[in-house]
């Protein structure tokens, strides 16, 4: 398991570059052939997806080294909303303890995998209405994720990009929601899907 998704980051960061998918799974099949990787193991890729979202709503507070190290640990014990669920708020949050505000996050990870469980069937939320009714879920969250699995065109406005913008004049605004539109339309179309390399 931990080498398909090994394997598969490394496609997915190709396919930003191959192809213009929009994070489906022909698209990661296609570029996996591409790159002679197709006999590879690859984790589904809806599996990963919903990950991505409980990833990104710990990330809030956290470092991504501490984030990183709980989610390895807890994915490997539930990696789908069905397995979050049962593991339940009490061993979800043995995971997560090295987290800042680790008890309400362990809430909200097993709240929003249920509530993906039963309006989503299992998948990833499509719309950022969709993304931020779920628990723990804000506004940065849903960008992350409309970007990374939709291939929308979303900058995540965290509080290093906030201050940035601000202080070079680049989109000086006032809430990390304005600063992400006026990023978005100085940014060139071609860079939408990479910047958040550039981090």
């Amino acid at each position: 398991v931990e080498e398909g998704r090994a394997i598969y980051d490394n496609i997915r960061k190709a396919i930003v570059f191959i192809l213009p998918t929009n994070g489906g799974e022909a698209g990661v099949l296609v570029a996996a052939i591409l790159l002679g990787l197709h006999q590879l193991p690859i984790i589904p890729v809806q599996i990963l997806w919903v990950n991505l979202v409980v990833a990104v709503a710990l990330s809030a507070q956290a470092t991504d080294v501490s984030v990183n190290k709980a989610t390895k640990a807890l994915f490997e014990a539930a990696d789908t909303p069905a397995k979050m669920v049962a593991l339940g708020e009490k061993r979800v949050a043995q995971h997560i303890r090295t987290i800042g505000l680790w008890r309400n996050k362990a809430k909200n990870v097993v709240a929003l995998s249920r509530m993906i469980l039963d309006k989503h069937q299992g998948k990833t939320p499509r719309t950022r209405e969709d993304l931020e009714a779920l628990p723990g879920v804000g506004h940065k969250t849903a960008s992350v994720v409309l970007n990374e699995v939709y291939g929308e065109a979303t900058i995540a406005v965290d509080t290093h990009v906030f201050r940035v913008s601000n202080r070079t004049g680049l989109a000086p605004e006032t809430t990390p929601e304005k600063v992400e539109r006026l990023l978005l339309e100085v940014t060139p179309e071609f860079l939408e899907r990479v910047v958040r390399y550039l981090r």
